[in-house]
């Protein structure tokens, strides 16, 4: 696979953790990388990087890449590309993570001539365990998707998916964490009420939670399959799972992921109008 450079718009945790786990990755899809923050502070810790370079500009990263991933808030996104738009940008590659903006919305500015890609990914990526929803570019070839998608497995799970099924990855993993860490809290204080202190009471919620996961991943056995498991006969398990039925736990985790896919829609339809 032929090397080629990678620019990054946007260096904050999110960038970061691209950033970072693509120059510890010894395969090196890239070998080098421009990049470029508003924020000085936060890409000053890359100054000393031997494949780095530190752009002044968002203009400079476009002209000096192949590829380019734009890690900026949906609301600072227009002027971004008002300052690229000016430019040649024939075969560039261009991957966005922003929220609700479609890829129709960036043509406006970037024009026909270049490749758009949208992914979206969630905060665990910090910590090397992300996931992400991926609209690849039906343009590109096989060696630029594969290189593209490499960006995101590295630290995460992919899956490929049409662009108008982003909005649901918005609702389920995108928001995600967020109802995970309700979850833990509740349980925890569920605990902590029983008399477990509090800091026990955190560890012993998040790993469980961390090491179900795992096994619905790794075992690759139906979620319902390994609540079975755990379920005994007129044991501990089922008496607390009849609480969660009676509570609508399902209904209530159904219509959240729910709300947020249609309050994705609602973002995405009223950028297409402006």
């Amino acid at each position: 696979m032929t090397k080629k450079k990678l620019g990054l718009i946007g260096i904050g945790n999110m960038g970061n953790a691209f950033l970072s786990s693509l120059l510890r990755d010894n395969a090196n899809y890239y070998e080098k990388y421009y990049i470029f923050d508003i924020n000085r502070d936060k890409i000053a810790i890359f100054k000393e990087k031997e494949k780095i370079t530190i752009c002044s500009n968002v203009q400079e990263v476009v002209e000096m890449t192949d590829t380019i991933i734009l890690i900026v808030k949906p609301q600072s996104m227009e002027e971004v590309l008002i300052d690229i738009h000016p430019l040649s940008l024939d075969n560039k590659k261009f991957i966005t993570i922003a929220m609700g903006l479609p890829i129709e919305f960036y043509r406006k500015y970037l024009g026909e001539k270049c490749y758009i890609s949208r992914v979206m990914p969630n905060t665990p990526y910090l910590v090397g365990a992300g996931a992400a929803g991926i609209t690849l570019d039906p343009k590109l070839s096989a060696e630029d998707a594969q290189r593209i998608k490499k960006i995101f497995t590295l630290s995460g799970k992919v899956i490929e998916c049409k662009e108008e099924l982003l909005d649901v990855v918005t609702g389920l993993s995108g928001n995600g964490p967020a109802y995970f860490f309700i979850i833990i809290e509740a349980l925890a204080d569920g605990a902590v009420k029983m008399g477990l202190s509090r800091e026990d009471a955190y560890l012993l919620t998040a790993q469980t939670m961390l090491g179900s996961a795992k096994l619905v991943l790794e075992s690759g056995k139906h979620p319902g399959v390994l609540k079975d498991m755990v379920t005994s006969p007129g044991g501990t398990a089922i008496s607390a799972i009849r609480v969660l039925e009676r509570e609508k736990i399902r209904s209530t985790l159904i219509e959240a992921v729910i709300a947020g896919t249609k309050k994705s829609k609602d973002v995405r339809d009223r950028s297409i109008r402006q």
